[in-house]
Formats: structure tokens, sequence, C-alpha cells
């Protein structure tokens, strides 16, 4: 006769491996490992920098000493390098006033990576000109405060993952209670109980946003930066977070699987976003994946709006690219909605 705790182990063991939870648990350390372990490389890659100037030699030299972690572009136009910084197209830019005179700017948005740039151009410069070089170097968008250095990261990611936290755990709990399936077969669309739920995590998401905004203001840190179009980021951002969130709720069934696919998630949205940890200290092949995060478009519109002041021409295209996700996640909810059955 099989003891007691014995018939329970195999009673939960069973329904391990009847649910989903079997392949997330064997997922998820794959992907953790991936993710620690190839991300985090700790060396600069692939870096675009702009060089101002006509000393052919010295420029050669610069590139063939930078090597892989620079990606060294010509450009003799000043007013397009600048430009560029402000894009986020350019991470610096080194202006060449001969004989031996050089200004380097430095996008200051991304700290980290700004101060190894910062460093590593100073002596590759040095090194060049055998110490007889006069550098200085112009620090843009450097926060005066860290929090709001920080702010732009902590509120899309805030932001997306409260949506979508929040709204699968909703569409979880109304199939565990009925309630999904009685307003399934209810007069009400499909597409109108989707977008109702939709809404109502946009308002939840809003909130949270604005309680972090307040206390920012409230600490006396005063960021100058466009509200009409913060709001509106904030906005696209709350629908993309929610829309991904009811997907998740209704292709889910239970709250353990739900729960260990978003934490699953959560760290490549994260790492890929370039919100804690900058995208130029990834391998070049992994850089790629950042566009493929939709947290990454609005960790760019944030930085953009709150350490550059940056204008509509410089988060249209994030907005544009949000808008594109949340309305393929509406779409595919509802699809999903008319065509699974809910006992």
């Amino acid at each position: 006769m099989k003891s007691k705790f014995l018939v329970i182990y195999e009673k939960e063991m069973l329904q391990f491996f009847k649910s989903r939870l079997w392949f997330m648990t064997l997922i998820f350390p794959l992907v953790i490992t991936i993710t620690l372990g190839y991300v985090f490389t700790g060396t600069l890659q692939n870096v675009p920098i702009v060089v101002i100037g006509e000393d052919n030699s010295s420029i050669n030299y610069l590139k063939e000493y930078l090597n892989n972690s620079f990606n060294v572009i010509y450009n003799y136009n000043i007013t397009n390098a600048l430009d560029g910084i402000s894009s986020g197209k350019y991470v610096a830019a080194i202006i060449a006033e001969y004989p031996s005179n050089f200004t380097i700017i430095i996008d200051y948005t991304e700290q980290g990576v700004a101060q190894i740039v910062e460093q590593t151009l100073s002596v590759v410069l040095m090194r060049t000109y055998s110490g007889n070089v006069s550098i200085y170097v112009e620090r843009k968008y450097k926060p005066d405060h860290n929090l709001i250095n920080v702010l732009p990261s902590l509120l899309p990611i805030t932001i997306m993952f409260v949506g979508m936290f929040m709204m699968s755990h909703t569409f979880i709990r109304e199939k565990e209670h009925k309630t999904l399936q009685n307003l399934l077969v209810s007069p009400i669309s499909r597409r109108d109980i989707v977008l109702g739920k939709i809404l109502s995590g946009i308002t939840r998401s809003v909130i949270v946003s604005s309680i972090m905004i307040l206390i920012v203001l409230l600490l006396g840190i005063k960021p100058n930066f466009n509200w009409g179009i913060l709001f509106l980021l904030i906005l696209v951002s709350s629908f993309v977070g929610t829309g991904f969130g009811a997907l998740l709720g209704v292709l889910f069934d239970d709250e353990d699987t739900l729960d260990m696919f978003n934490g699953m998630l959560m760290f490549p949205l994260m790492f890929f976003s370039g919100a804690f940890y900058s995208i130029y200290m990834m391998p070049s092949a992994l850089q790629l994946f950042s566009k493929f995060d939709f947290l990454f478009y609005a960790v760019h519109g944030f930085k953009a709006i709150l350490l550059k002041n940056a204008g509509w021409e410089l988060v249209i295209a994030d907005i544009l690219v949000l808008i594109g996700i949340g309305i393929s996640f509406f779409i595919i909810t509802i699809g999903v909605l008319m065509v699974r059955r809910y006992e």
C-alpha cells in the first residue's frame, strides 16, 4: 500500500504534466540563461559615432583602433551630425579642428555607455597625437537629477507591465468564475468586450503613471518636456501593455501557467528594450532583437521626451509603431475569442 504522501505526490505530478507548466518549466531556465549569459557582455558593440573632419590618416587610425566596438561614420556636415545625436542615430560626434584640437559631443541619455565612450575616444585621440592634443567634451542631455535619468525607463515598464499583468489576470478570473462565458453568449460583441476591458486597463495604467509623475513633481524635480506628447505616449504604451495582457488572458486558462509565462517574458522584454542595460553592450547579432521588443519603442520615446525635450519629429515613429502593435494585439484577441470555446 502506498504511503499517503506518495499518492499526493503522484497526483501533483500528473496535474503538472497535464498542464502547460511542464513546458514553461523547461523553457524558463533556457530563456534566463541565454538572456543573462549572452546579453550581458560588459563591452561595447557597434556603437555609432560620427567623425567630422578631413584628416583621413587620423580617421583611418581611429576606425582601425576602435575595431568592432564602434561603427565609425564620416560626415562633413556638422548640422546633420548634431541632428543625428538628437534623434539617437549617433551616440557621439568627433569634430576635428586641426591641427590637433577636437570637440567630442556625447549623448548622455545612457550615462553608462556615454562614460565609456568618452573615456575611450579621449584615450584614442591622445594616443593618435602622442598626447599633443586639445580635447573639449560636450555632454548633451545629461540629467540634473538621477531620478530623471531612470524615469524614462521606470515609466514604460510600470505602465506596460501593470496593464499586462492586471488585464491577463482579469480574463483568467472571469473564466474561472464563468462570467466570461456568460458575456460571450450575451448580445455584446467580442469587439465590445475586448474594447471595454482594454479601456479599463488603460485607465488603470494612466492612474499609476500619473502618480509616478506627481511624486517626481512633489520631490521638487521639474523636468522640462512637452506634456501633450508625454500624455499621448502614456496612452499608447498603456494600450499596448493592456492589449498584450488581454491576448495572454484569452490564450491561457490558469494563473500558474500565466504567471510562469509572464515571469519568463519579463526578462527579455526589459533587457532588449534598453531600459536599464544599453543595447550597445549586447552582441551585435542580439541588438537586432530589440527591434522586435515593443517595450524598446516605449523606452526610446520616453527618453526622447523626458531627457531631450523632443518634439513630434523624434517620437512620432515610436508612437506609430506602438499604435500598430496595440491594434494587432486587439484584433488577434478578438479572433481568439471568436475561435476558442470556453466551458
